[in-house]
């Protein structure tokens, strides 16, 4: 019963060097997103359509890919 009282914390105390440790690393690859096929038509009618099945006109409604800082078309 004694080794698991100290246990625990040595678990715990390990996950948070590793994280650290991790958190301290500099980002090593960029995620692009690749909408094909994602034309100007093909948004406009799948936001309308996102807004319609929330119970708006849907004209106004946005993705959420659309509030991104930077979009090519």
């Amino acid at each position: 019963m004694a080794q698991s009282r100290w246990r625990a914390p040595l678990v715990v105390a390990c996950l948070l060097q590793c994280c650290a440790a991790y958190a301290a690393e500099v980002p090593r690859g960029v995620i692009l997103f690749v909408g094909d096929g994602m034309g100007i038509s093909t948004v406009t009618a799948a936001r309308i359509l996102d807004g319609q099945n929330r119970g708006q006109p849907g004209e106004e409604n946005y993705l959420a890919f659309e509030k991104f800082p930077n979009v090519a078309l």
